[in-house]
């Protein structure tokens, strides 16, 4: 981690604060349903550019790029926001993109993505490019319900 200078410390996000407001999802209707991803992905090469939905947790994905490129010596990153955790989660393709992107101090991202249950709807495609990587063409995400909280019926 590249630690900035006191004179550039104002330049960090954590001190300038996000210029990007995060879009809420709208909620899901009540008939919505989607399959977990590791259930789809057990059946893969058969849904291979299908329509899928997927029900999974919205999570900030593991780091997709570091770099100290900032003029001022900070290093600034980016990260994708994927469905599901671990070593292969889903992932949007660029024309559905849900990202962050900031510095080492602060990520800032253009849609709320902390581990709350979704159903995203799209075309499941693999990465090209990358073997293994697979991700939502054309995503439509909603939010589901929580259920259960204490207090709640």
């Amino acid at each position: 981690m590249v630690l900035a200078s006191p004179r550039s410390a104002n330049e960090h996000l954590i001190n300038k604060g996000c210029t990007q407001k995060a879009v809420e999802l709208p909620p899901c209707s009540a008939d919505a349903t989607g399959e977990s991803w590791s259930t789809l992905n057990a059946k893969i090469a058969a849904l291979r550019d299908k329509t899928v939905a997927v029900r999974e947790r919205l999570v900030v994905g593991p780091l997709s790029s570091f770099s100290a490129s900032h003029p001022l010596g900070y290093s600034q990153a980016d990260r994708a926001v994927v469905l599901g955790e671990g070593d292969n989660p889903l992932r949007f393709w660029s024309d559905s993109a849900f990202s962050c992107a900031g510095d080492e101090s602060r990520l800032c991202c253009n849609t709320p993505a902390f581990g709350q249950t979704v159903i995203a709807t799209g075309v499941l495609k693999e990465d090209e490019g990358a073997f293994g990587l697979w991700g939502l063409k054309d995503a439509k995400v909603c939010t589901v319900p929580a259920r259960g909280r204490r207090g709640s019926r």
